[in-house]
């Protein structure tokens, strides 16, 4: 508040002054209200007007006081949030009562889905929501069950001991849900048994297994007893008078076979024998019992076999120790049997190793005319092919052949101003001279023509890239003479 003054001039044109005495309302707070109400309910004091909230939130008005001066109200608004429905589960017997949770059920008879609306501790409401299962009456359960006499019976929650006679029991229990409920026994017991009477006869050493004994290698007779049970699992005394009959003497017979052999005299089926041994045989007799026959069989050792090892050339022949082995052509095992001073079979074996077959040696050689080729075991003096056959180291023929070529004096003449180029080649070579060839030819070691050149050139080339690796021999024709050169292709 405060006190404002104004000159001013007034109709007369003289000061007057204004005075103004002004009051200042104070500013006014905020007005807060706190408040809580449940979800979805309304709220309508102090000026608000919310409805069905469902959270928390501020709100603000703005209103005039008695001076006619705005004022605020802000309202915290605290919404409690939703209740779910609380369930529960219960189960309960026939004819029962459940108190539980606030709920008050007597006599259930059936099974059901109960409601409850509270309120919190915020004074919301809420729902509690009860599923009752009501597990059906108890019919009465019934037992069949047969025991033997004398027997106990402890199933089912019975207790029955030394039963003597059929009969009826009943009990009251609790079943798994823990419901009462009756159960009863109808008893059978069966009456007691006498013993059984069983006569039989065996063979010295046999075995009885039937009507529930077990007696084995049985030497003497004897009388038996036996507790079983019978069709109805009851215990029953059978009796058994075994008569065992006197035991049989062996027959014995000897005899040898060969190793290997086989014997089937006197009822044996040996074969295949690999060791002398006793065998037995059993028969019957009047009695069907069995009798022995003894074998003392003596088995000749089996004979080692003799083994040859020997080794001849391709296409020989090995006519020694029994074999007679023709034109060989491959190294091989081979058998031979005989028979010893036992009439018994012997094996001879041979190992038998054969030379491979010599491959045919080639060779290619030039000497001047007036001279003669001694390499090799040759002894020529002229152009052509020469064969010889040799003896190897294993003393087996090979055969060398010689492709022998005679230069005449020409050569001397343009041998040295013929070129031949490169060598080694691997696609191409080039032939330069300064006589003109009539013909060039290439030949391989074997003096087949491969390639043959008849045009007159100072200059030729052989493509050579489609032969395979190896030595090759150029022969080179002037004026009817010949120059052998020999060549490598990589």
């Amino acid at each position: 508040s405060n006190v404002y003054f104004n000159e001013n001039q007034n109709i007369n044109n003289c000061d007057s002054v204004t005075r103004l005495n002004l009051t200042v309302y104070p500013r006014q707070d905020t007005v807060i209200f706190n408040a809580a109400i449940c979800y979805g309910a309304n709220y309508t004091a102090n000026g608000f007007n919310i409805t069905n909230a469902t959270a928390s939130d501020v709100y603000f008005n703005e209103n005039q006081n008695i001076n006619n001066c705005d004022s605020v109200t802000r309202l915290n608004l605290t919404v409690y949030p939703r209740q779910d429905t609380v369930i529960f589960n219960a189960a309960i017997c026939y004819g029962a009562s459940y108190t539980a949770n606030g709920f008050n059920i007597t006599n259930a008879t059936v099974s059901n889905v109960y409601f409850n609306e509270n309120q919190n501790i915020n004074y919301c409401d809420s729902v509690t929501r009860l599923n009752l299962t009501v597990y059906p009456k108890q019919d009465t359960v019934i037992f069949n069950a047969a025991i033997c006499y004398g027997a106990n019976y402890t199933a089912n929650g019975f207790n029955i001991t030394n039963a003597a006679a059929s009969n009826v029991y009943f009990n009251e229990n609790q079943n798994i849900n823990y419901c009462d409920s009756v159960t009863r026994l109808n008893l059978t017991v069966y009456p007691k048994q006498d013993t059984v009477i069983f006569n039989a006869a065996i063979c010295y050493g046999a075995s009885y297994t039937a009507n529930g004994f077990n007696i084995t290698n049985a030497v003497a007779s004897n009388v038996y007893f036996n507790e079983n049970q019978n069709i109805n699992y009851c215990d029953s005394v059978t009796r058994l008078n075994l008569t065992v009959y006197p035991k049989q003497d062996t027959v014995i017979f000897n005899a040898a076979i060969c190793y290997g052999a086989s014997y089937t005299a006197n009822g044996f089926n040996i074969t295949n024998a690999a060791a002398s041994n006793v065998y037995f045989n059993e028969n019957q007799n009047i009695n069907n019992c069995d009798s022995v026959t003894r074998l003392n069989l003596t088995v000749f050792p089996k004979q080692d076999t003799v083994i040859f090892n020997a080794a001849i050339c391709y296409g020989a022949n090995y006519t020694a120790n029994g074999f007679n082995i023709t034109n060989a052509a491959a190294s091989n095992v081979y058998f031979n049997e005989n028979q010893n001073i036992n009439n018994c079979d012997s094996v001879t074996r041979l190992n038998l190793t054969v030379y491979p077959q010599n491959d045919t040696t080639f060779i290619t050689a030039e000497i001047a005319q007036g001279e003669t080729y001694l390499e090799n075991g040759f002894n020529e003096n002229s152009t052509g092919r020469f064969e010889r056959t040799d003896s190897d180291i294993n003393d087996c023929n090979s055969v060398i052949v010689l492709y022998l070529t005679v230069t005449s004096g020409i050569n001397n003449i343009f041998e040295n101003s013929i070129l031949i180029y490169p060598n080694p080649a691997e696609t191409e070579i080039f032939i330069e001279t300064k006589i003109e060839i009539e013909r060039v030819e290439l030949l391989d070691v074997t003096g087949r023509i491969l390639i043959d050149d008849g045009q007159s050139k100072m200059k030729k080339s052989i493509n050579i890239s489609l032969l395979p690796s190896g030595v090759y021999l150029v022969r080179i024709t002037v004026n009817n003479q010949v120059l052998t050169k020999k060549i490598i292709k990589k």
